[in-house]
């Protein structure tokens, strides 16, 4: 029976008995609709016969009129109509034919035969008229043959009318048969279908009251399932659970809330709550609360939650977190509440806002800390800056008896060549004062003091040899000029390189730097060495001018340094992957291995007592790490050392 009434069963029977009443329903409209297409269709076939056999025989009578008439008055307008109008008359009969093949079976060969010969003879009498041979026409068209072949024609094309009607008689006849069993046919479905719908209906109504039966069980079953799961979970729960009647009196009691009061469920069920394990200080306001609950339906603590202090069985008082809330059973109230022990919680709060208060000193503590740290963060930046420019200014004090022989070369010659000049100017003003006579005289137009004066002039031009003396000023002037060139160049290396560094990098070709510093120890390196310089055209890097000239001013003599008499310094630049790389090579004493790993160190230093600080490596390799760079060593004890500084090339060549 379950399986007859299944909700999947019934769904599918009804789908199924709808689709059949649909598809029995369409057949029917399909075929009626059919039936009355074809009667519609019967009945234009009836008119168009009766239509055609009018046609048939008005033609017919307008070709024998014609062609009579033609050999009565010997007018061819008559045949011209003849012609127009027998095309007509042999469409229609053909059409007629279409209509009803039937209708001309029996006498259709001896009817067109007639029509045949009677097209034969109006022709032939239509030719005589052309030939003028009027009688002869006449003859034929009004002879008995004519007309016996006229009568033939008449009765085929009357039998054949007839014929017509009979045939649409008979599809209409078998039309109105089919609209019989059609009537019969649909009656029958209809009763067939209204008996199957009483079944179906009827099914359907046990399988609701089934369902019905079935739903009200399930419904009794899950009631019965939530009431075991809510007791499950509040005998399970983790905080106490008690429920009150409307006075007030235990009714479920959970075992947290044994655990939690020291009272067992059977012990405090049907007791007063306000007499168990709420203090006797609280209880006229629990009574209170309870009444005017239930006169008003109004309470403070109704769906709050708040804290309230409990009694335990022993005696002693404990605060609980409680949630309060009431329902109605039967129109009577209930009151339910969540209880739970929040004493432990409370003195983990307390133990946090103690945590808490030595959080904020320690907190307190650790930023006056942070602001010593960055203090001293920044004395020390400030040291390492003073460093820095204590070494560039060690440096150039090194340099400073070089950097004045460097400018003293100049400047002696430059003073050499300035006394010269003075003797030289001297020499012009003799010739200038010569020449002042020599105009006075020519514009006096004496011409025996000019005789004297020219004299004069050319004794003056020999004793201080002239040509010479102009020759030698030019020169003289530009070696002067280039000397002072020198110096100017030497002071504004000097200026560069001793300035400060702000913290912006700017951009700059490696090989000016070098250069500029060349410029400034070029006396600490050529009596001692031969340079050599190999530049291959590196593209811009971003850097502190100053700072990566103390790089290379260290690193190259550093270089003269290491050679004993003399020898050779090698300065090469090129591009090595993403690395603008600067080249300072020696052929000096070189540097052990065990002694390698040290040199970069703050203090260490190779060189005897008093000739070095041990900074100069150290400041140098900081700087290039600040730069984002390297340097490598190598060096081979006899042969000499070579320093790589690798910078960086800036990030838009990097991508390229």
């Amino acid at each position: 029976m379950n399986k007859i009434i299944s909700p999947r069963f019934s769904k599918r029977t009804l789908g199924f008995a709808l689709m059949g009443t649909s598809v029995i329903f369409l057949w029917l409209c399909w075929y009626a609709y059919g039936s009355y297409q074809a009667i519609k269709n019967l009945d234009k076939e009836a008119l168009k016969i009766e239509e055609l056999k009018g046609v048939i025989v008005h033609l017919d009578e307008v070709l024998t009129m014609s062609a009579r008439m033609a050999v009565a008055t010997g007018d061819l307008k008559w045949e011209e109509r003849y012609l127009k109008f027998e095309p007509q008359l042999d469409a229609a009969i053909k059409e007629s034919i279409v209509l009803s093949p039937e209708a001309y079976e029996g006498m259709a060969a001896q009817t067109d035969a007639a029509n045949i010969k009677l097209v034969e003879m109006e022709n032939q009498a239509f030719s005589f008229i052309h030939q003028s041979r009027v009688k002869e026409a006449q003859e034929i068209l009004f002879g008995k043959e004519y007309e016996k072949q006229k009568h033939i024609y008449a009765q085929g094309m009357q039998q054949q009318t007839i014929q017509l009607r009979k045939h649409a008689e008979k599809i209409l006849q078998a039309e109105k048969e089919n609209i019989h069993v059609l009537i019969f046919i649909i009656v029958l479905v209809l009763f067939f279908l209204v008996a199957i719908w009483i079944i179906i209906l009827n099914f359907i109504n046990r399988w609701q009251k089934a369902m019905a039966q079935t739903h009200q069980k399930r419904s009794e079953q899950a009631l019965q399932r939530s009431e075991e799961l809510s007791h499950s979970i509040i005998e399970t729960a983790n905080d106490a659970f008690v429920s009150l009647d409307k006075e007030g009196k235990v009714i479920q009691w959970n075992k947290k809330a044994e655990d939690m009061f020291g009272w067992s469920k059977e012990e405090i069920i049907g007791e007063d709550l306000a007499n168990t394990i709420i203090p006797r200080q609280h209880r006229d306001a629990h009574r209170n609360g309870l009444k005017h609950f239930m006169a008003t339906g109004e309470g403070p603590v109704i769906g709050q939650t708040g804290e309230l202090t409990a009694l335990h069985r022993d005696g002693h008082e404990f605060l609980v977190e409680i949630k309060i809330w009431c329902s109605q059973v039967k129109k009577t109230y209930q009151y339910h509440a969540f209880l739970h022990d929040i004493t432990l919680h409370k003195k983990k709060e307390k133990e946090m806002q103690r945590l808490n208060e030595e959080l904020k000193e320690s907190e307190g503590a650790a930023r006056r800390m942070f602001l010593d740290v960055q203090k001293a963060h920044e004395e020390l930046k400030e040291a390492q800056t003073q460093l820095l420019q204590s070494e560039k200014l060690a440096s150039i004090g090194q340099l400073a008896a070089g950097v004045a022989h460097e400018i003293n070369n100049p400047i002696g010659f430059v003073n050499s060549n300035i006394h010269t000049l003075e003797e030289y100017a001297m020499n012009y003003l003799k010739i200038l004062s010569v020449v002042e006579d020599l105009k006075k005289a020519l514009e006096e137009k004496n011409m025996e003091e000019v005789g004297v004066f020219v004299k004069e002039m050319e004794k003056v031009e020999k004793e201080i040899n002239l040509d010479f003396m102009k020759e030698d000023t030019g020169a003289l002037l530009e070696e002067s000029k280039k000397g002072l060139e020198r110096v100017k160049k030497i002071v504004l290396d000097l200026r560069t390189f001793a300035r400060e560094d702000g913290e912006e990098r700017v951009s700059i070709k490696v090989e000016d730097v070098i250069e500029s510093i060349i410029g400034i120890i070029n006396n600490e390196i050529k009596y001692k060495a031969e340079l050599e310089k190999e530049y291959d055209e590196l593209p811009l890097i971003k850097c502190h001018v100053q700072r990566l000239g103390q790089v290379f001013m260290n690193l190259i003599i550093n270089a003269a340094h290491a050679i004993e008499d003399e020898g050779k310094i090698t300065i090469r630049t090129f591009q090595k992957g993403q690395h603008a790389c600067v080249e300072i090579s020696d052929t000096g004493k070189g540097i052990p291995k065990d002694k390698l790993q040290k040199i970069f160190e703050p203090f260490y230093t190779t060189k005897p007592v008093g000739q070095g600080t041990g900074l100069g490596l150290s400041i140098s390799y900081e700087i290039v790490k600040k730069h984002g760079g390297d340097i490598v060593v190598q060096s081979t004890l006899g042969q000499g050392t070579t320093f790589t500084v690798m910078l960086p090339l800036p990030e838009e060549l990097k991508r390229v």
